[in-house]
Parts: structure tokens; sequence; C-alpha cells
């Protein structure tokens, strides 16, 4: 399998008030294909900041720092701006957690994807480009797409606004997706069509997929394999038919805090962390 997307030994460093550097992500390796790696572990342990080094839309104030970072055989770390302007959104699309921050809040629906598929095609004429946006939204399963182009975002429920969000990063036709925690806020049911949406497109259109979440069993049925991150490091990569059998005691504990159905009516364990889990990492 060739590499998609290789990081070697990213580092993400944040000013103290005091002086100094606190560093929120440690040293993290990840090679990928056009697979499904999910990455998981607690709030604060740096999902989401290595997702948003790879597009190099980090804070500005944070230092992000690789041995390497290629992305299908493009450097991120040495790519200009003009470079990178062109690989988000086109070649690499991320999907936020929650569409009501993510979509422009004064901007019809339907005038929010046309504008992304002139960003990547200049010369479509807007006609074409309302049409191209109308299947889209018709191949994310809304209905009455005609209806929703010209609604505003406050006018969605959160599971139509997310698959609003799939639609703007699908019709630019990405080589790698990044979906960030996309079910957080939505109900069972919706949660798993999204899911159901991810997986039919990143299938069909061969792409590689980075899905962060806190959720380990969904990662576990949704993913080919996973990373988990603990305070900045990855501590533990393994397939995710395999996540139940992990031997790191930071994913054994997280998966022994989540209840189970049917399972004993004890209160759950509370996890019991390790100082020396800040300095292992297992790479990957």
């Amino acid at each position: 399998m060739s590499a998609l997307l290789t990081i070697e030994d990213l580092t993400v460093a944040f000013p103290r008030d005091g002086g100094g550097e606190e560093l929120a992500v440690r040293g993290v390796n990840l090679t990928m294909g056009r697979e499904k790696v999910g990455i998981v572990g607690e709030s604060g342990s740096g999902k989401s900041l290595t997702a948003r080094c790879i597009l190099g839309v980090q804070a500005v104030h944070a230092r992000c720092t690789a041995r390497a970072m290629r992305f299908d055989g493009v450097d991120l770390l040495t790519a200009t701006p003009r470079q990178m302007r062109s690989l988000r959104g086109g070649r690499i699309g991320m999907v936020m957690q929650d569409p009501r921050h993510a979509l422009d809040p004064v901007q019809r629906i339907g005038d929010q994807i046309v504008e992304a598929i002139r960003l990547g095609d200049r010369k479509i004429s807007r006609r074409d480009a309302w049409a191209k946006a109308r299947n889209m939204l018709e191949s994310v399963e809304i209905r009455e797409p005609d209806r929703v182009m010209r609604l505003y975002p406050h006018e969605v429920s959160g599971g139509m606004g997310q698959r609003v969000m799939i639609a703007i990063v699908f019709v630019r036709e990405p080589d790698l997706l990044i979906a960030d925690e996309v079910t957080s806020a939505l109900d069972v049911t919706v949660s798993a069509r999204i899911l159901e949406l991810l997986d039919e497109m990143v299938t069909r259109r061969n792409m590689g997929l980075i899905f962060i979440s806190h959720d380990l069993n969904l990662v576990s049925r949704f993913c080919d394999r996973v990373l988990v991150m603990y305070a900045g490091r990855v501590v533990e990569e393994i397939a995710a038919a395999d996540l139940h059998n992990a031997q790191h005691p930071y994913t054994q504990g997280l998966l022994a805090c989540m209840p189970q159905i049917g399972g004993p009516q004890e209160p759950l364990p509370v996890l019991q962390r390790q100082e020396s889990w800040r300095e292992e990492g297992a790479g990957a």
C-alpha cells in the first residue's frame, strides 16, 4: 500500500504566559494509505491539533514542527500558502464537529455549496454549479434539496447540517477526509446513518479517512486501525478489530469505563492514570 500521508515526529507547542512552551502534541507518527484510520483519546489528548497541523490551520500562536510531513508527494512543511490553499478543501477535506459553527450563518446552504464548487472549478457557470450542488444534497439523502438549498444553517436540524457539511466536502472529491467528532452531537439513529454515508462515499471514491472520536466501540466497528492518544502522544496503535484486546493500560482503562448493555449494575471504574504514560509512545 503506497503512503497517502506520512507524518514523522510531529510536535505542537504553545507559549506559556510565564515563558517557555507547553507541548500539546509530542512525537506523533502516522503513515496511512487509502484506508480508515481512527484516532481516539480524551479531550485535550491532541487529536484535533494533529488534524489541524495536516491542513496547516493550527492557531497562529501554535508552533508546529516535524521531521517530515508529506501528502501524496507534497512536502507540507515547505509548501507555500498557495499550495496549501489548493490542497485544503480540494485534495484534503475536513468535516467539523458542529455544523452550527462550521457553516456561514448569513449564507444560504446552496450558496455555500456553490462557492465550494466554483473555488475548485473557476470555469463552471453558477447555473451548472447550482445543479451540481443540488445533486450532491440528493446523494447525501437530503429530501427536498431545492427547498434546503434556500435555507440558512439555523433552519436545519443538526443531522441535516452535518449532511450539508459532508456534501460541501465531497463535492470537491478530496483524496483524504478528516472527520472530527462528526457524530458526537447527534442522536444514535442519525449518527448511524451519517456513518453509513461516510463509509459508502469513502469506499466508492477510494479515499483515505482520518476519523477522530471519543467512542471506542464506534471506531472499532468503523475503522481499519486505531491510534490511541494520551497527553499528546500515541500510546498504542492497533487493528480496529482487535481494539478490545488492547495491551496498553490506558486503552484498557478507557474500554473498562464504557457502560455495557446487559452488563453488571455496579458503578463504572474510574480511570487511574499513570505519570509514565506521558513519556511513553507507540509510534505508528
